[in-house]
């Protein structure tokens, strides 16, 4: 039997598949930065002195730079750039600012990082043949730009995005030219599985609900790769509050593996481990044990789940 809630579960997942939005930059990898520097600003939000009105000025740039909506991670890139450079000609001796630009470029290295490993797991689902191909070559490509972002400075603000820009465009066009139509994904908002010492599973679209009045969280992820792969996987736990570990009852959670292949969760674990209900945010890990029945089936673990939500609609 499917969630009460089920209905509002799809109105979402709907909304998130007809706007391509989310926030800005994609990456959350931006997140602490941005928060330091909208702390920095509201300290100068009333500048008495001719240093803090430049100040301000300065950081009302890097706010708007910020807060233009990315849909990819090569546009993050080049805002890591000129980002990065303003708040470092702004504050050239704060080393915490310096960490938290190196920590931009290192988190957006490891999202491109899974987006490899994603792309190559997709290049083993699809028929051999030119789509393949297309695929294997873009993991060619972007570990070569990888692997020149890994060798430059940590801070060099010219090197390091053009890099991890580059190693972005080659994804994009090998995802396009290996999948037919459009790949359509949300910006912001992860889910995967990794296991094995390797990415297993990862979503495209993905969406994330949390309703007050029952205290009900729902985690929604779709991956969508024909003909590699169509794949979905469906938690829902009770009596959340916040940060804390929550257990899935047999049956509330979901699989599919293909259009015609459904399974059930028999039992798991959900964990959040930040929740900003005002700012829509949340992140965590969950494990569970599948079966492909009710009775009689053989049954398989999932340990390694992780989601990142930046678009958490709270009703």
């Amino acid at each position: 039997m499917r969630s009460p809630l089920a209905g509002l579960l799809a109105l979402s997942l709907a909304a998130a598949l007809a706007v391509p939005g989310g926030a800005a930059p994609c990456s959350s990898a931006f997140d602490a930065l941005s928060a330091e520097v909208d702390l920095r600003a509201h300290l100068v939000l009333y500048p008495s002195t001719p240093e803090q009105k430049a100040e301000k000025k300065a950081l009302a740039k890097i706010q708007r730079a910020l807060g233009r909506r990315s849909t990819s991670y090569r546009k993050d890139a080049a805002s890591a750039a000129s980002v990065g450079k303003g708040l470092l000609a702004l504050y050239p001796s704060s080393s915490a600012i310096a960490a938290l630009v190196q920590g931009a470029l290192d988190g957006l290295r490891a999202d491109l990082g899974r987006e490899r490993d994603d792309l190559a797991l997709t290049a083993m689902e699809l028929p051999g043949g030119e789509s393949r191909d297309r695929a294997l070559a873009g993991v060619a490509a972007a570990d070569l730009a990888l692997a020149e972002d890994d060798a430059a400075g940590s801070l060099d603000l010219d090197a390091r995005p053009a890099a991890l820009g580059t190693a972005a465009l080659a994804m994009e066009k090998a995802f396009r030219g290996a999948l037919p139509g459009k790949r359509r994904r949300t910006c912001g908002d992860e889910m995967w599985v990794e296991q094995g010492g390797g990415l297993l599973w990862r979503a495209d679209l993905v969406t994330g609900v949390y309703q007050q009045a029952s205290d009900l969280f729902f985690l929604s992820g779709i991956r969508a790769r024909q003909p590699a792969d169509d794949s979905e996987l469906d938690l829902e736990v009770k009596n959340v509050f916040g940060v804390g570990t929550y257990p899935i009852d047999f049956g509330t959670g979901t699989w599919r593996d293909t259009f015609t292949q459904f399974g059930i969760v028999e039992s798991g674990f959900l964990t959040i481990t930040a929740m900003d209900k005002a700012k829509g945010t949340a992140e965590g890990t969950f494990t569970f044990t599948a079966r492909g029945c009710v009775f009689d089936c053989s049954t398989y673990q999932v340990t390694g789940g992780a989601f990142r939500l930046r678009n958490l609609k709270v009703l």
